[in-house]
């Protein structure tokens, strides 16, 4: 991924106001370290990109469960009465475990590229997927949170990656379930 350290947008909301002629520069990590309002446009370094039209923040995904994107289309409508969040989290949890690492990053990179066509800058993922189908640890137990980092580094999107553990399963403190996949 190319990358510029200083770039012109003719129009930029800082804060509540929109800025005219604003310049704005970057560390080699990314780190925005200068922006200056009222500025000459063709006082701008030659490594300068010059931006077409007004420039706003990148919004945030603030909740994530990138897998879960897979998944689309299997769970959005009843299949019976009795059908409910616990039905559909059952069929969730079977989904989730036919995935291997490999699944894990192609679906968490596909929707991160997704995420930033459609604004997205960063990506706050609860993830909580942690072990093998059958149930047993991967023998580098952070294999699946490594390969969803590796999804937002590779797709160039932000991450906060949020590992969550649940202790219980349902309401009243039951024990987590073991959900096999479907033969």
């Amino acid at each position: 991924m190319s990358r510029f350290q200083h770039a012109y947008a003719p129009y930029a909301r800082i804060g509540s106001e929109w800025q005219q002629d604003v310049i704005l520069s970057w560390d080699e990590n990314g780190t925005l370290t200068e922006l200056k309002t009222g500025q000459n446009k063709h006082q701008l370094p030659p490594d300068a990109r010059s931006l077409q039209g007004a420039l706003i923040a990148g919004m945030p995904n603030l909740h994530s469960h990138a897998f879960q994107s897979a998944m689309a289309g299997l769970t959005e409508y009843r299949g019976t009465a009795s059908d409910s969040f616990w039905s559909w989290r059952e069929l969730m949890y079977r989904f989730a475990a036919k995935l291997n690492p490999d699944d894990i990053q192609h679906i968490a990179r596909w929707l991160y590229i997704d995420m930033l066509k459609a604004g997205y800058t960063s990506v706050c993922e609860f993830h909580y997927i942690h072990h093998q189908p059958d149930g047993t640890p991967y023998p580098v137990h952070s294999e699946l949170a490594s390969r969803v980092c590796l999804a937002a580094e590779q797709s160039g999107i932000g991450m906060s990656m949020l590992p969550v553990l649940y202790q219980y399963s349902n309401f009243g403190a039951l024990p987590p379930e073991l959900i096999r996949p479907a033969s």
